[in-house]
């Protein structure tokens, strides 16, 4: 599946699914107005026996960075706004607000030493994740995996971990609602962040792999891997 982008100068807001056994490609569905239309340098992810497409921020024209968060069912070819999926939430799931507002510079002063998970969130309206582009993000059956990015206030990179509940498993809570940042283990002493923005990204077996991209405005064809608990 493949959604937005851009083609020259036009911004798409098309998504596009291709059928390995025809090799075929089908029209999906196409994000309203709504749901931000046209969107490029954002991220997608489908969790695994769903037809579940979580959608993040990106580069939104006569908005600029985006850490808006959608949900899009690509059967029934709608989306909607998880803000408003979320309005619900009820008073116990809501944590302390740790957020700030997007046009302030990241908390960077805690370098690439173990990160505590600094506690459970609402997503979207409240700024936990900073809105980006050219970050990644993958999905398995439990949760969706948000890392690195770049924007205005931090060109040289992301280097947080988000993680977003979407199990939908009896008694496993509000699917989509919340979400943590995950701590990461460097893979040496005094190592700075990992930096990275229009790379690869993937999580198996424990491990969040990153490969190539941008480490502060330069080409980086390296590949590490790093637990994430």
């Amino acid at each position: 599946v493949i959604s937005g982008g851009r083609s020259g100068k036009t911004i798409l807001n098309d998504v596009w699914g291709f059928n390995l056994t025809s090799r075929t490609w089908s029209l999906m569905l196409t994000f309203p107005p709504g749901v931000g239309g046209g969107v490029f340098g954002h991220s997608a992810s489908v969790v695994p026996g769903t037809s579940d497409m979580y959608v993040f921020g990106g580069y939104v024209p006569d908005k600029g960075f985006s850490n808006d968060y959608f949900k899009c069912d690509l059967i029934a070819a709608e989306c909607a706004s998880m803000k408003d999926v979320c309005a619900g939430l009820p008073s116990e799931f809501v944590r302390p607000d740790i957020s700030f507002p997007a046009t302030l510079t990241p908390r960077y002063a805690r370098r690439f030493v173990e990160i505590n998970v600094v506690g459970l969130i609402l997503v979207g309206w409240s700024v936990g994740c900073y809105g980006r582009y050219a970050h990644t993000s993958w999905a398995d059956t439990k949760f969706v995996y948000i890392y690195g990015g770049s924007n205005l206030a931090k060109k040289g990179g992301f280097g947080q971990l988000f993680r977003l509940c979407v199990d939908q498993a009896p008694n496993s809570g509000f699917p989509g609602c919340i979400w943590d940042e995950v701590s990461m283990v460097p893979p040496a002493e005094n190592v700075e962040p990992l930096e990275r923005y229009e790379h690869a990204m993937a999580v198996s077996n424990g491990r969040l792999y990153v490969s190539g991209g941008h480490d502060n405005g330069m080409p980086d064809g390296s590949t590490y891997y790093f637990p994430v608990a």
